[in-house]
This record gives structure tokens, sequence and C-alpha cells, in this order.
């Protein structure tokens, strides 16, 4: 026995699986083809934003060490926390971008991260040097930018259930 509805509007009742507001039947692989897509979009505009943060900060960086003595240790603790804020940010984003899964989303756009920076600096310096100070950057990576992508889904559903 069919619904009236359905028989009205042209529809048939889905036999199974998803179904969206109309009623007809979406199968499991659509759905998860077109989340792994939103998921990639989603760290690909992450990592360009982080990358053009840390652009843009490290640029006023590069001013201020210009007008200002900067002993050498301290500018690389500076660049060091431009990096961790940038991964922070990246994760933060990614995991605004997808509404869910923020920990894992935020790990892999800070691996994603990472490894695009990594394989720059091997292009521009035309040497590959894989090393354990590269694993834990990679590690380190991530790691920063997982906690970005959990405090980005825990203060995005805090925004939701405000009214």
């Amino acid at each position: 026995m069919t619904d009236g509805v359905f028989q009205k509007s042209g529809f048939k009742k889905p036999s199974g699986g998803r179904s969206d507001s109309y009623g007809r039947g979406k199968s499991d692989s659509d759905s998860a083809q077109f989340s792994i897509t939103n998921v990639l979009i989603s760290m690909a505009k992450a990592a360009v934003f982080g990358i053009v943060t840390a652009s843009v900060m490290l640029l006023l960086l590069s001013f201020l060490a210009v007008f200002y003595d900067i002993p050498d240790v301290v500018l690389n603790y500076i660049i060091i926390a431009v990096s961790m804020i940038c991964l922070f940010i990246v994760g933060f984003k990614a995991a605004g971008y997808n509404s869910k899964n923020g920990l894992i989303i935020g790990i892999l756009t800070g691996f994603f991260y990472t490894v695009l920076l990594y394989a720059a600096a091997c292009i521009l310096w035309n040497s590959v040097d894989f090393s354990a100070e590269t694993l834990i950057d990679l590690v380190a990576g991530s790691a920063i930018s997982g906690l970005g992508g959990f405090i980005g889904i825990n203060r995005k559903s805090k925004k939701k259930k405000r009214r």
C-alpha cells in the first residue's frame, strides 16, 4: 500500500537507503563521494588561507626586522610562533567549512599544509632532505591543526545552540 503523497507527486517510495525531502532515494556511495569531495575542497581552501596568512604575517615580521634590531634567536622563535598560529588557523577553518569531524579534518589538513610547505621548500632549494626533524614537523603540524579543528567544531556547535 502506498502513500497518497507519493502517488500524486510521481515519485516512488524508496525501497531502502537514505531519502531526501522529496522521497527520492540516495545511495550511500553518492553521499560518501559528495562528503569526501567537500572535505578535500575545504582542506584546500583552508590550506590556501593558511599560506596567505603565513605570508602576510612573515612579510610584516620582515618589515619589523628591517627597522628594529631583532636577534636571530628571537626571530627564529617568532617564526615558529607564526607557523603554529597558522597551523591552528588552518585546522580551525577546515573544521568550520565541514561542520563535523573537526579533529580528524584538522589533523588531515595540518598534514596536507605541512607537506605543501615541505614540497615548496624542496622545489625552492632543489634538495630533498627527509630527516627526523621533518617527521617531527609533520606530526607537530598535524597535532596543532587537529587542536584547531577540535576547537573550531566546538565553537561552531555552541554558536548554533544560542538563539
